[in-house]
């Protein structure tokens, strides 16, 4: 099992410009977004960023990707993506193969200080590498209602994992809890959630 945070570093970028978040209802919510951030699927030290003209510009951009790693890949933006992430879409992208691999990445835009809902009240561990990811939120933790999670991440298929009011109750405890995913792609994963320690 690879660690939530070991699948890789996450990137913010300050952009400028109001991006819609259709169905928000809060003055915080409805608060224009001023950073793209880029999560991860597993990665080696690789780091990936976009300067703000680029996003004005909404033009095709390709960018090589080498960070702390030894070897390069490279991402391209298209229009129909800086489009999707000013609608306030998520964007995953796939990275040129090098040596027999390639990294996937998810982009969003998010404010600059992140909304309590988008913030993990847990540790979770999630078998595989496709670069899935999960957001346990305090607030879920103490309604202790049923939830179904969509734990796409990056990759480009999905899972659901359903965590019961008493799987909430033994996570709230400091238990851990493990949950399989619903099948994606012809597999499933082990999903490990564990509340993390003050």
């Amino acid at each position: 099992m690879h660690r939530r945070s070991a699948l890789g570093a996450g990137l913010s970028l300050v952009i400028t410009g109001v991006v819609a978040r259709p169905g928000r209802a809060s003055a915080e919510e409805a608060a224009p977004p001023d950073r793209v951030k880029v999560f991860w699927g597993p990665n080696h030290g690789h780091e990936l960023a976009i300067p703000i003209e680029d996003l004005r510009g909404k033009a095709e951009r390709t960018y090589t990707v080498i960070g702390k790693s030894d070897h390069s890949h490279v991402f391209t933006v298209k229009p129909e993506d800086w489009d999707k992430l000013i609608a306030g879409q998520a964007v995953r992208l796939a990275s040129t193969k090098t040596g027999g691999h390639l990294h996937r990445v998810r982009l969003t835009a998010a404010p600059a200080v992140e909304r309590p809902d988008d913030v993990s009240a847990c540790d979770v561990e999630i078998g595989g590498t496709d670069g899935h990811e999960l957001v346990v939120p305090e607030s879920h933790l103490v309604a202790k209602a049923e939830r179904v999670y969509d734990i796409q991440g990056a990759a480009p298929h999905t899972h659901q994992v359903k965590v019961t009011p008493a799987q909430f109750e033994k996570i709230a405890k400091g238990e851990q809890v493990l949950v399989v995913a619903s099948a994606g792609d012809a597999h499933t994963h082990l999903v490990a959630i564990r509340k993390k320690k003050a």
